[in-house]
């Protein structure tokens, strides 16, 4: 099964880049060139601004990661560390295995156990997968987009997602709330986190998901049309599948996805 999933990755990234080519193939290099020349000095630094608040909260991902281990270190060893890490899980994708292997460099080489930061790996990786539910079960429930049947999703209103997505989210803070040892799964051991840790992470991993739209909405034209939230619904649909892919970084993927969910007006 595993040797399956590169091919996998491989035939779901041929397909997001030959739909991409349908969906721009009548525009050429000099429409993108004029297009950059038009994006004002306000749109730029409102587009850095969101960028330098999205990484200030990516860094907050290791340091209520190192709280829930009960680690400490300096505040510069964890920015350093999780700009880098971030950067490769990113750019690569698997963030688990990437991201996951500079934290296992950097973490021990300055005293924290190998065994304290495979949990401060897997700690980000669930705090963000709820970072991401979070903010999508938000935008879906509050605004309204119909799905492209070409798209040939199995629904086409996102709100009913979206009130699932909340769900999900709230019962899994329930549990944490209501169950305070831990989880035995065969030689594993999952200690949970407390509710006064988790609910603040979790709200700093949505807001660093809603950021990376933000980047995208201000770059966009000015008058296409849509308004903040809905363009960031559908950032967020794109951002889901993109990362279900398999594909590294979601490559062709996450921009295949929103140039089929935009208005044609856009």
């Amino acid at each position: 099964m595993h040797r399956l999933l590169p091919v996998a990755a491989l035939v779901v990234f041929a397909a997001a880049m030959w739909a991409l080519h349908r969906e721009i193939e009548h525009f050429n290099f000099s429409d993108f060139r004029a297009y950059l020349h038009q994006i004002s000095l306000e749109q730029l630094g409102v587009a850095a601004c969101s960028t330098i608040v999205g990484y200030l909260a990516l860094i907050c991902y290791d340091w209520f990661a190192l709280r829930y281990v009960r680690q400490k270190v300096a505040n510069w060893q964890i920015a350093l560390t999780a700009f880098i890490g971030y950067a490769f899980s990113m750019n690569i994708g698997h963030s688990v295995i990437s991201g996951g292997a500079v934290r296992m460099r950097l973490y021990t080489s300055w005293g924290i156990d190998a065994a304290d930061v495979t949990r401060v790996i897997g700690f980000n990786f669930v705090i963000g997968i709820l970072g991401q539910i979070l903010a999508g079960g938000l935008l879906f429930s509050l605004t309204e987009f119909s799905i492209p049947a070409s798209l040939e999703f199995p629904f086409h209103s996102v709100r009913g997602l979206g009130i699932f997505l909340l769900f999900v989210v709230a019962a899994f803070l329930v549990l944490i709330s209501l169950r305070r040892e831990a989880i035995q799964v065969r030689n594993w051991r999952f200690e949970l986190p407390t509710f006064r840790l988790t609910l603040p992470a979790i709200m700093v991993s949505s807001v660093d998901w809603l950021l990376s739209g933000v980047v995208l909405f201000a770059l966009m034209p000015p008058d296409m049309g849509l308004t903040l939230w809905y363009f960031l619904g559908i950032v967020s649909l794109a951002q889901a599948i993109a990362l279900l892919s398999l594909v590294p970084g979601g490559l062709g993927v996450f921009e295949t996805i929103i140039l089929h969910l935009l208005p044609e007006s856009v």
